[in-house]
């Protein structure tokens, strides 16, 4: 009696010490026929190598898991095999976009891969993801720039980047005069205009500034814009440039009413003039005159009814009342944006002031 019961106690603990071993030979039994599983089983245990073997099985048999090809991407990336890794994030990425973590193992692939310009739509990704961060928003900007025909090829991202570094306050001048050509080229003048009166705020005596804002108002206002390249010519340091401002400013001015012309040829006369001598660009004064010129009627001829002559006094009279009002209204309208580009740049300059008295004060309590 002794002797069953020990074995049946003895047979019992067989059958529990045997229990664990079956649940694992079942456990593992569908991972051998999964290769799938079994692949992001070994990548997460660190086997990258036979991860890399088994997933390039199982995305063969499986081609829209997702999961499978960024295991094998992660893998191969761990493995220094780049392009394939690079390969594995795109066939992902094309099922379902990735997320942050996902888009900065796919820039790494690429990059150790060489694939440069593929870089471009991920970092366009990652930055508007971010718009905080500027450093994607730069590195998006070097790589459409590096890239050919680069801005002309991504349009849409050179412009992206441009604006989220022009964004925040204090932003480089530079970049925002980058943003300015940009919005040239693609027909957006007011944004132009806006982006080249705040720049010439901070370098008023700038050419190339000058003759942005004159390429910006040119369709919308020749008359200003003709100023514009007045300006622009007389700033200019370069004997090429001033020729090329000069020959648009005097085309713009031949757009204007006759009444005009002969004030607009005259100044002309005067900005060659001073063009001409070198030695007269150091000495020439950091203001130019406004041109407002004003129309003028034929002098009066003696006539024999003093009824003409006052009418042609009063037709002169409202001819000059009503160019004073224009020019007025001009001066009215540029005083308004110009003051509008100052604020605009106090008030950068103002959250660019306190950020600074902020960290140093910060800096101080830390020290």
């Amino acid at each position: 009696m002794a002797m069953q019961k020990f074995i049946s106690i003895s047979a019992m603990l067989c059958a529990i010490s045997i229990m664990p071993l079956e649940a694992l030979e079942a456990k593992s039994a569908p991972d051998a026929k999964d290769p799938c599983r079994l692949g992001r089983s070994q990548h997460a245990s660190g086997d990258v190598l036979k991860a890399i073997k088994t997933l390039s099985k199982c995305v063969e048999q499986q081609p829209r898991n997702r999961e499978a090809w960024i295991a094998l991407a992660n893998s191969a990336l761990e493995a220094g095999h780049f392009s394939q890794s690079a390969e594995g994030f795109e066939n992902a990425e094309a099922i379902k976009p990735g997320d942050e973590t996902f888009l900065m193992g796919y820039l790494s692939a690429l990059e150790g891969a060489g694939e440069l310009e593929k870089r471009i739509p991920v970092l366009y990704r990652l930055a508007s993801m971010k718009r905080a961060d500027r450093k994607d928003a730069e590195r998006l900007l070097a790589a459409i720039e590096a890239a050919d025909p680069g801005p002309a090829k991504y349009p849409e991202e050179y412009l992206f980047a441009l604006q989220t570094l022009t964004d925040a306050a204090g932003a480089d001048r530079y970049h925002v005069e980058k943003l300015a050509v940009a919005y040239l080229k693609r027909g957006h003048m007011e944004k132009a205009e806006a982006e080249y009166r705040g720049l010439l705020v901070r370098s008023p005596e700038s050419g190339e500034n000058w003759a942005g804002l004159g390429a910006a108002l040119a369709a919308t206002d020749p008359v200003a814009a003709s100023e514009c390249y007045r300006k622009a010519a007389f700033y200019s340091n370069q004997a090429a440039q001033r020729s090329s401002y000069l020959a648009e400013q005097k085309r713009l001015a031949s757009a204007q009413p006759r009444k005009d012309r002969k004030a607009a040829d005259s100044d002309d006369a005067k900005v060659i003039a001073v063009l001409a001598a070198p030695s007269a660009l150091a000495a020439a004064p950091t203001t130019i005159p406004e041109v407002k010129p004003v129309p003028t009627l034929p002098a009066k001829t003696q006539a024999a009814d003093p009824a003409a002559d006052a009418k042609a006094e009063a037709a002169r009279e409202l001819l000059q009342a009503e160019e004073k009002a224009r020019q007025e209204a001009l001066a009215k309208e540029s005083d308004k944006k110009a003051r509008d580009a100052a604020e605009r740049f106090a008030k950068e300059e103002k959250v660019k002031q306190d950020a600074l008295v902020k960290a140093a004060e910060e800096k101080a309590k830390e020290d």
